[in-house]
């Protein structure tokens, strides 16, 4: 070692020997190494330092695999998520719509193209506000504009519009989308289409306010028809003390006339409340038209010019009156309501046509035959294709809140199905509207005045009970102008006390259902136990109240339904005093069919 520092040397020693191998001494050598293992250490160090470069290299690129790795995984997983929600999105009921902060559709799925009836080429690209179907207010539109844009999701029902020009509504939530700034880019609305669903929400209302009014009907029947009974019985009397071709005994005759109609009117809504068959006879439907436009006349506008072409000999048709009534009154109501701003001209005509395809010149749902045709037009503002599409449904309208239900043409629809005829429809914008009604005509005649008969009499002595004090004092005059004799009382138990005291006096016993204290049923019974032979005819107003099947054990010959004309009743006074004991009968309150 010099100067401290260390050195290396490289020794050799090598012995030599003679050639009998004897050791003639040791050759050597020593050469200095100090660079060489300098270097070596060096060289030492540097594969060291290499090494754990290379491991902790190793280690970074084990580390940054590791999050390469997790990174892929993670971006299969975001890919995957994002793949799962479009599918759910493309494959969803309801409706997604993504338009931009100017309202410029970016995406929407099928479930939207499928309600609205767009394309996606139709959609994509165009302004969001040419989607609205401005049955929803503006006002409606600017508070989703509004919400939305404070950064709030609106959720309401909006109506759209679809290709076809129809509408549609949706439960719809309008959602702001926002960055990684929290800037709204986008909105995003989700719809659902509950169109049917409201349908079925307005006609479940509807159905309920007529099952209401069914129950009103009932309560109200029976002092409504004594009311209506009392207008015809006292006309039906002053008729008989006027003079023929007077001007009274006209009004007079227009009284009893509105009276039956009240009371078939009754008779209807009971019917429609209850969903019983309506009875229907042969009418002419003429002279129905001509005196449902004589009713509206008054009411409709001096503005509109009602223009009549009604032919006598179009037919007879086997039908309900009042419905037939109801068809015509709401047909030249719309006509006239299409007209009431600017006025026009109302048509109505009625003629006898050919039904069939090779026939006649009516719609192709008529089958062979002869058809009464039933038309009435206007030249108001008319209509377009999509509201003709739907204007018999149930509860579409377009009038004003208010001023419909939209039931009108729904019932005029029912009913002329129900009658196994044909209603069409023709109209333009701008060009007013043509309804025609065809019904299928029968070779039997109507009702008319021959058919009234006389009216026959009698001389046997009635027991008539009513709590009414008005019906009892018609139906005396009325019984005693027959020639009958009356003992008549408005209390049921005063009643049974004179029967008790004197039942062979009485030869018939007319009694009402409804009243105080003791009914008619209870009466009756009462009355056949003490003479099992006694004939009862049971009046009633509401046939609810009691039915055909409670009674023929009792004795009851006639059941009838309020309120009566006078033929009527003298007719089935006649029937139970002439004729043996027969099972009940049920009588309905008649029409006057064909008189004008």
């Amino acid at each position: 070692m010099r100067g401290g520092k260390k050195r290396y040397y490289d020794v050799g020693l090598e012995p030599r020997r003679d050639a009998r191998g004897r050791l003639l001494g040791v050759a050597g050598y020593m050469r200095e190494i100090t660079s060489r293992k300098q270097m070596e250490e060096r060289l030492r160090q540097a594969h060291d330092e290499l090494e754990m470069r290379v491991e902790q290299r190793t280690s970074e690129l084990q580390d940054a695999y590791g999050k390469l790795e997790a990174e892929i995984n993670e971006r299969k997983h975001t890919e995957q998520e994002l793949k799962r929600v479009m599918t759910a999105i493309s494959q969803s009921g309801d409706s997604v719509l993504i338009v931009d902060t100017d309202g410029i559709v970016l995406y929407a799925n099928p479930a939207f193209f499928s309600m609205s009836g767009y394309s996606a080429g139709e959609t994509l690209g165009r302004n969001v506000s040419s989607l609205k179907s401005h049955l929803s207010d503006d006002d409606l539109y600017e508070t989703v504009r509004a919400t939305v844009k404070n950064g709030r999701s609106w959720t309401g029902l909006i109506a759209g519009k679809k290709k076809s020009g129809s509408t549609y509504e949706v439960e719809a939530t309008v959602s702001p989308v926002r960055d990684d700034e929290d800037r709204v880019t986008n909105y995003v609305t989700v719809g659902r289409d509950v169109t049917e669903k409201k349908k079925l929400e307005r006609q479940l209302r509807q159905a309920q306010k007529m099952e209401a009014i069914g129950t009103l009907a009932g309560g109200i029947a029976h002092d409504f028809n004594n009311i209506i009974a009392a207008i015809i019985g006292f006309a039906e009397m002053a008729i008989d003390d006027t003079d023929e071709n007077t001007q009274i005994r006209r009004f007079l005759e227009q009284i009893l006339k509105s009276g039956i109609r009240g009371r078939d009117l009754v008779k209807q809504i009971l019917s429609f409340s209850r969903g019983s068959d309506i009875e229907r006879r042969p009418v002419q439907v003429s002279l129905i038209v001509k005196e449902a436009l004589k009713l509206l006349r008054a009411s409709i506008p001096a503005t509109i010019e009602i223009q009549q072409d009604i032919d006598p000999d179009s037919g007879i048709v086997m039908a309900d009156a009042t419905e037939i009534h109801q068809v015509v009154i709401n047909l030249v109501t719309n006509a006239a309501h299409a007209m009431r701003s600017k006025g026009g001209i109302l048509k109505v005509a009625v003629c006898n046509t050919a039904g069939g395809v090779d026939e006649g010149s009516g719609p192709a749902a008529l089958g062979p035959g002869r058809y009464l045709r039933l038309t009435v037009s206007d030249t108001g503002q008319g209509m377009d294709k999509g509201i003709m599409e739907r204007i018999f449904d149930p509860f579409f309208t377009t009038k004003e809140k208010g001023e419909g239900t939209g039931l009108g043409l729904s019932v005029v629809h029912g009913i002329v199905q129900s009658h196994e005829g044909v209603i069409t429809v023709r109209s333009k914008p701008g060009r007013g509207s043509t309804f025609e009604v065809y019904l299928p005509t029968i070779e039997e005649p109507c009702s008319s005045d021959e058919d009234l008969g006389t009216i026959p009499e009698g001389r046997e002595s009635i027991l008539l009970i009513d709590d009414e004090e008005t019906l009892i004092e018609i139906g005396t005059e009325m019984l005693e102008r027959l020639g009958y004799s009356v003992t008549a009382t408005t209390n049921s138990i005063e009643a049974l006390r004179i029967f008790k005291k004197r039942p062979h006096s009485f030869d018939l016993v007319i009694t009402d259902q409804a009243m105080p204290r003791m009914s008619g049923l209870e009466l009756a019974r009462e009355m056949i136990s003490v003479r099992d032979d006694i004939p009862i005819i049971l009046c009633t107003g509401f046939s609810e109240a009691v039915s055909k099947e409670q009674v023929p054990n009792l004795g009851i010959r006639e059941f009838l339904l309020k309120p009566l004309v006078r033929k009527e009743m003298a007719e089935a006074i006649r029937r139970v005093l002439d004729g043996a004991k027969v099972p009940v009968r049920t009588v309905r309150a008649g029409q006057i069919q064909g008189k004008e």
